[in-house]
Parts: structure tokens; sequence; C-alpha cells
């Protein structure tokens, strides 16, 4: 399915986005326009430049490098992609969010690791200094 999605910012053409599993969520944007909108701040009217673009989305077992060789292909697929009864439930913001936090977890415990690691180092480079 193609969606028409705008934008505050310019958006990335490809947005990858790996899984645990393996697979990946993928949008693919094309047809990136930049408009004039205009909107109300503090009672004022002003014109902001936004962004519109066509997107697609689709969850594939693929990598960034073979999307970029062939994004018209990669767009096709995503556009004609629908959620299987084989495929899992799309992350919620809680599964993402405990997903995150269990991987931040690990990475502190590596960076402590590490940092346990380097004194000892360090220490015994002191001790045969003396």
């Amino acid at each position: 399915m193609i969606n028409n999605v705008t934008f505050n910012e310019m958006p990335e053409t490809v947005v990858f986005t790996p899984l645990p599993n393996g697979k990946a969520d993928i949008w693919i944007r094309r047809n990136i326009r930049e408009f004039a909108a205009e909107e109300d701040a503090d009672g004022e009217n002003l014109t902001v430049t936004k962004w519109a673009a066509d997107e697609a989305y689709m969850r594939a077992d693929t990598t960034l490098e073979a999307i970029e060789a062939d994004i018209e292909a990669a767009f096709a697929r995503a556009a004609a992609w629908k959620m299987g009864d084989d495929e899992e439930k799309q992350l919620s913001d809680g599964e993402r969010i405990a997903l995150l936090e269990r991987e931040n977890a690990e990475l502190f415990r590596q960076l402590t690791d590490t940092q346990l690691a380097l004194c000892e180092l360090y220490e015994s480079l002191i001790e045969q200094e003396e």
C-alpha cells in the first residue's frame, strides 16, 4: 500500500530498522517534494516549509544494500506487500521499548566490562613501572 505522508523535515529515502528475528521494517519514499504550508503559531499565520512523499512499507528479510541497489523494485515490493498470517505482528511501542531497554542493558554491561578491563590493564602497567 502506498501512503502520501507529510514531514516537517526533508525525509530520508529509505528507513531501515533491523529486527531481532533477522528481518527489518522498511519504509521507502519516492516523489519527495517540498511545499509551503500555512501554520498558526501564537496567533500569527506563518508560512513554513514541509515535505510530502509517497511512502510504502514492508517487513522483509533483506539488507539495506539490497534495497538501495534497486529502490524502484523495492518500492514496488513494499507497495504490494501485505502482512500475512506467517508474519509477525508489528511491534507495539511497548514491545519496541522493552526490546530497546534489553539492548541498552546489554550495551551497558559490555561497556562496564570494557572499563573494568582497561582499569586492570592500567594497574598492571603501573605495577610494571614500579
